[in-house]
C-alpha cells in the first residue's frame, strides 16, 4: 500500500512540476511513472499467486502465467518510457568507449545468475513446472535490465543535463532489476535474524525501484528549474 502511494505521489508532483518541460521529455516520463503505479495496484489487488500446474485447463494456466509476470511487463514497459525520455533531453556528452562493453559484461553475467537461479529452481522441484514457469519473469527481468543499462549510458551521454540525480537513479534501476544483486541479497539474508532478513528482502529491490525513478523524475524536472535559477540572476 505504501508503496502505491509513493508512486501516485510522485506521478502527481511530475504531472505538475514538469508541465513546462518539452512534450519529448514530459509525456515518456509521466507514461513510465503511470506505469510504475499500475504495476505497483497490481501486485497489492492481485496478492500471492501460485504457479500452474499441468492439471490446470489451458486457459486458467495462461491466466496464472500473465498474472505473475504482469508486474515485470509493466516495469519494462514503465523503462521503455523513461528511456525515451531521458533520449529527449537536450545536451549530449561523450560516453566513454569501454563502458558500453563494460555493460554488455555485466548484462551477461547477469543473465548467467537468472539461468543459473532457473536452473536449480527446476533441479530442487523436478515434479513442478517451475522451469517453464519462471522462464517468462527470467526473460522480462532481463529485458527491463537491458532497458536500464541502456538508459544508464543515455543518462550519461546526456550529461550535465539530467545531472548527479539521473546518473544515480539510473544505477538504482539497474540494482532493482539484476539478478546478481538479488542473489547477493539472498545470501545476506542467509547471514541475518529471520524477521531482520525477511523485512530486508522485501525492501531492497522495492527501495531501489521507488528511488531510482525518483531521481530520474528529478533529473527530467532539473533542467527547467536551472533555467529558472538563470533567469532569476541579477543582470
Amino acid at each position: 500500500m505504501l508503496s502505491l502511494a509513493a508512486f501516485a505521489l510522485l506521478l502527481a508532483w511530475f504531472r505538475v512540476a514538469g508541465s513546462g518541460r518539452p512534450a519529448t521529455v514530459r509525456v515518456p516520463m509521466v507514461a513510465g511513472l503511470g506505469l510504475a503505479t499500475l504495476g505497483q495496484a497490481v501486485q497489492l489487488l492481485a496478492g500471492p499467486t501460485r504457479a500452474p500446474s499441468p492439471d490446470d485447463p489451458g486457459g486458467q494456466a495462461f491466466a496464472l502465467a500473465l498474472r505473475g509476470s504482469l508486474p515485470s511487463l509493466l516495469a519494462t514497459a514503465a523503462l521503455a518510457c523513461w528511456l525515451a525520455a531521458v533520449l529527449g533531453m537536450p545536451g549530449r556528452g561523450r560516453v566513454p568507449a569501454w563502458l558500453p562493453v563494460a555493460a554488455g559484461v555485466g548484462w551477461t553475467l547477469d543473465i548467467d545468475v537468472g539461468l543459473g537461479w532457473l536452473l536449480a529452481a527446476a533441479r530442487d522441484h523436478p515434479s513442478e513446472v517451475l522451469a517453464w514457469y519462471g522462464a517468462p519473469t527470467l526473460a522480462l527481468r532481463e529485458a527491463a535490465l537491458a532497458l536500464a543499462v541502456l538508459l544508464l549510458l543515455a543518462v550519461i551521454d546526456r550529461r550535465p543535463a539530467t545531472a548527479r540525480a539521473g546518473l544515480a537513479g539510473a544505477v538504482l534501476l539497474v540494482v532493482a532489476n539484476s539478478f546478481a544483486v538479488q542473489g547477493g541479497v539472498s545470501m545476506l539474508i542467509d547471514l541475518l535474524p529471520l524477521l531482520l532478513g525477511f523485512a530486508l528482502a522485501g525492501t531492497v529491490t522495492l527501495a531501489a525501484w521507488f528511488g531510482g525513478a525518483a531521481l530520474l523524475a528529478v533529473a527530467a524536472r532539473q533542467p527547467e528549474l536551472e533555467r529558472e535559477a538563470a533567469r532569476a540572476l541579477p543582470r
